[in-house]
């Protein structure tokens, strides 16, 4: 076994399931870092004893054979309320972060398969989506690249040890009458926590504002809680939700979007 010694394994609340609102108080978004055995201060203990040997196999360089990177998704044993935490490892050494996460704009060769990819699978293990969906994205996004112009559309994709593990595109095509289109934001499981998400909106959001653009907007559906909690920080609103089956099956869709007029 690896010696465990300087690892540290962020553990941050990614869904509340039930009622939605935990009982200790806690909050999707909240986040430790654990460097040893102790109960991270302000964490329910209940919750730590439920996720402590998941945390303890990361910190021994251990992997989960249901995923192909060493993060996991674990709960508490709040039968009526189960906290959702995602756990990662968030330094090799004691040093800094694992990888730097790099962010590089435009086209690069198997983008579009690498960011249709990110898609197709996390919403295929956690919504059950299916040929529809990938199908959707890759179409849509390589539509988009054919067709993109660095002058009115932008498209970043994050980058750690040289694999693509986040992405974000602004389709600027209608931007003077219908606003422009924040599309394909993903952020890997194994890279959430780091502020990678908040670098890929504020990015597109910088975009805009520099190119004069009054207004974006978004489409997505309810249960996506970690990026609803970005959206909202960096200005977005719900402005409409329904039910839909644009992606394949049926979800209760939103549109979000945020004022930039006067910004």
């Amino acid at each position: 076994m690896a010696d465990s010694e300087g690892k540290r394994v962020r553990v941050e609340i990614v869904d509340i399931m039930g009622s939605g609102e935990c009982p200790s108080g806690f909050e999707v978004g909240r986040a430790w870092v654990v460097a040893d055995s102790v109960v991270p201060e302000g964490m329910c203990a209940w919750a730590y004893n439920a996720i402590s040997p998941f945390i303890t196999a990361l910190r021994c360089d251990g992997r989960f054979p249901w995923r192909d990177d060493p993060v996991a998704r674990v709960c508490c044993p709040d039968a009526d309320n189960p906290v959702v935490f995602l756990l990662s490892i968030e330094v090799e050494g004691g040093g800094g972060p694992m990888s730097e996460i790099v962010i590089a704009e435009g086209y690069s060769p198997g983008v579009i398969g690498d960011v249709t990819a990110l898609h197709a699978r996390y919403y295929h293990e956690h919504w059950g989506f299916g040929a529809h969906f990938e199908a959707t994205v890759a179409k849509g996004l390589a539509e988009f690249v054919q067709r993109y112009e660095p002058d009115r559309d932008g498209f970043w994709t994050a980058s750690s040890g040289g694999r693509i593990v986040g992405s974000v595109a602004i389709d600027g095509a209608f931007a003077d009458t219908a606003g422009a289109h924040l599309r394909w934001f993903f952020v890997s499981d194994g890279v959430r926590g780091q502020g990678v998400g908040s670098r890929l909106l504020g990015t597109a959001r910088d975009f805009c504002r520099d190119k004069g653009y009054r207004r974006i907007h978004l489409s997505t559906f309810r249960g996506l809680d970690a990026a609803k909690h970005l959206y909202e920080r960096e200005g977005f609103v719900l402005v409409d939700e329904r039910l839909g089956t644009q992606w394949g099956t049926e979800v209760s869709e939103q549109r979000w979007e945020c004022e930039l007029l006067g910004d």
